[in-house]
C-alpha cells in the first residue's frame, strides 16, 4: 500500500503561492484500520510532500494515533526537508539524499507548486484513508477592521517594484 496518494488538485488550486510562505497548509484526514487484534503500528512518515519544477519539499514528520487527525504544516524552512525528485514511476520518497530546507527552496517552489501530495497511510494494518477538508492560508493585500480583520501574515513580503516588473515579489 502506497503512503502518499498523489493529488489534492480538487482542493487547492495548484500554481503560485509565495503569498502563502510561513503560513500553514491543513488537512483534517480520516483512516479505518483493520477490526481485531492484527498487532498492526503506527507508522511515522512526512506528512505532505510539495513538488515544484526541480525540487520536493517534505513537511511535518509525525505519527498520528487513533483514527482522525489535523495535520498542520507550516511553508517555511523550519521543519521542512528537500527531497531529490523521484522518478515519474516511482511512488516512495528516498530519503537517503534529503537535505534540510532553505528559504530559497520553498520560495522556489511555492512559486510554480506542481503537485501536492499528502500522507494517506498512517498504520499498517490500515484499510483506508479519506481526505475531509484541505486548505491553503494566504496572505491578504490588507486587513482593516471594515475588511472584518484577519491575521496579519509578518513572514510574507510584498515589494515595491521597479519600473518593468511586478508581482508581490517582482518576479515578473
Amino acid at each position: 500500500t502506497e503512503i502518499y496518494t498523489l493529488s489534492l488538485h480538487d482542493a487547492l488550486p495548484i500554481c503560485y503561492h509565495l503569498d502563502s510562505y510561513g503560513l500553514r497548509l491543513v488537512l483534517h484526514v480520516s483512516w479505518v484500520q483493520a477490526r481485531g487484534d492484527t498487532s498492526g503500528r503506527v507508522l511515522r512518515e512526512y506528512d505532505v510532500l510539495v513538488r515544484g519544477r526541480s525540487s520536493m519539499l517534505a513537511f511535518g514528520e509525525s505519527s498520528h494515533e487513533g483514527n482522525n487527525a489535523t495535520i498542520a504544516v507550516r511553508l517555511n524552512e523550519i521543519e521542512c526537508e528537500v527531497l531529490p525528485l523521484p522518478e515519474p514511476t516511482h511512488t516512495r520518497v528516498d530519503r537517503s539524499s534529503a537535505r534540510p530546507c532553505t528559504r530559497n527552496d520553498v520560495m522556489h517552489v511555492l512559486f510554480d507548486i506542481r503537485l501536492v501530495m499528502f500522507r494517506a497511510k498512517f498504520r499498517t494494518d490500515q484499510l483506508e484513508s479519506m481526505l475531509l477538508d484541505a486548505y491553503l492560508e494566504k496572505a491578504a493585500h490588507a486587513v482593516s477592521d471594515e475588511d472584518g480583520g484577519g491575521l496579519l501574515a509578518s513572514s510574507v513580503e510584498l515589494c515595491s517594484c521597479p519600473p518593468g516588473y511586478m508581482g508581490p515579489s517582482c518576479e515578473t
